[in-house]
């Protein structure tokens, strides 16, 4: 072979079957390699005929043979060498979604309409726009990835605003109230204090769900005898959404004494697999927005007497709660009797973030300033 020639090479997570070894890589994929430029086949070790063939073609058409290269192929090439290692749990959860949809379908016959399709079919589900387009996203880094030189930009929808909403304490009752019509009792206890938890330390999800009574690599630490509660992954260095590191909030003390006698490694421990933690909560959120959107009634079933109480009517926009919306709620709830520049560093959020995304105006705020006289300060009680 001439000095220079396009050639296949074979990079795996080790030197084994003639591989040369690359960093993030779990498996062995045969690239075209040229003019120092690696361009990936789309071919598993297995698959050695499919790449000669796509070698032949690239030298016969100066590009590589990827027409075939699916949308599933897409996302394994980029999980196995994701740039990020940060990134692998979130391009996991995207491809949950878009798999069952478009994972058959060819990266280059990916057009308007395919995508238009799913993002329709994602928003009838339930799925916020946010989600939505945040999957597309990643399914636009992995197809780049993919097929490199051969990319061809891929349309998305118009990147929605983040939407963050405020509760009032009437919904969040409703909601703490909707977790105790849950089938198993441990379900009940879990997602009330998931809701706790979210509301007075105004963090995500996921970062909730790692919480450990053990120092372990990776995930947050409670820590009851000096009173302290980290989101932060131990011995892992942070990424564009940071977690804090904070004393228990007092009311928050109670309840995770209690959770402590009941559990043994983590807060949310998980039913299906003995000694982890739950990795997703939701199948649980779903049948607690469909009670909490209705009228309430009472411990014995009987409907509230009075037709004024505020749980009379149903609720509406209870029916689309995110679980995001805790963390905008305990943030803007803070905010009132906190200055914003404790707060930031309490929940560790930048002043600018804080001020711009999580905290929210009121209505009965924005009617008190309203009626406020210009150049006199406001009266204390």
């Amino acid at each position: 072979m001439a000095r220079g020639a396009p050639r296949l090479v074979l990079f795996g997570p080790d030197t084994k079957n003639g591989a040369r070894k690359k960093a993030g890589f779990k498996d062995y994929y045969w690239y075209i390699v040229h003019k120092r430029t690696e361009i990936t086949t789309g071919h598993c070790l297995a698959e050695r005929r499919d790449a000669e063939l796509a070698l032949a073609k690239y030298i016969r058409d100066g590009k590589p043979a990827i027409g075939k290269l699916t949308v599933a192929a897409a996302f394994k090439l980029y999980r196995e060498s994701a740039p990020e290692k940060h990134t692998l749990a979130r391009v996991e959860q995207a491809f949950v979604y878009v798999r069952p949809a478009l994972g058959a379908e060819m990266c280059l016959a990916l057009n308007r309409q395919k995508i238009e399709r799913y993002y329709r079919d994602r928003l009838d589900q339930g799925a916020a726009p946010w989600t939505v387009w945040t999957e597309l996203s990643r399914l636009r880094t992995a197809v780049k990835f993919a097929l490199g030189a051969e990319y061809k930009p891929l349309w998305l929808p118009k990147k929605p605003e983040p939407a963050g909403t405020t509760l009032t304490r009437s919904q969040v009752a409703r909601l703490l109230w909707a977790c105790r019509r849950l089938r198993w009792e441990k379900s009940q206890r879990d997602m009330v204090l998931m809701i706790l938890v979210a509301l007075y330390c105004c963090q995500r999800e996921e970062a909730c769900t790692q919480l450990s009574w053990e120092r372990r690599r990776g995930h947050g630490h409670i820590d009851l005898d000096t009173m302290r509660i980290s989101f932060k992954r131990l011995g892992e260095a942070e990424n564009k959404k940071p977690r804090a590191d904070m004393p228990i909030p007092r009311p928050l003390r109670l309840f995770l004494k209690l959770a402590r006698k009941r559990t043994t490694t983590w807060l949310f421990e998980s039913n299906k697999k003995p000694g982890e933690h739950v990795i997703d909560m939701h199948n649980s959120w779903q049948p607690v927005r469909e009670w909490a959107s209705k009228p309430l009634m009472k411990a014995n079933g009987d409907p509230w007497e009075r037709a004024d109480h505020p749980w009379h009517d149903p609720a509406p926009a209870l029916a689309q709660f995110r679980f995001h919306d805790l963390i905008h709620t305990g943030a803007t709830w803070r905010a009132r009797s906190t200055p914003q520049h404790v707060l930031s560093k309490l929940i560790n959020k930048t002043p600018a973030t804080l001020s711009t995304v999580y905290l929210h105006a009121e209505q009965d705020e924005l009617e008190e300033a309203a009626l406020m006289s210009p150049g006199k300060r406001q009266r204390r009680i």
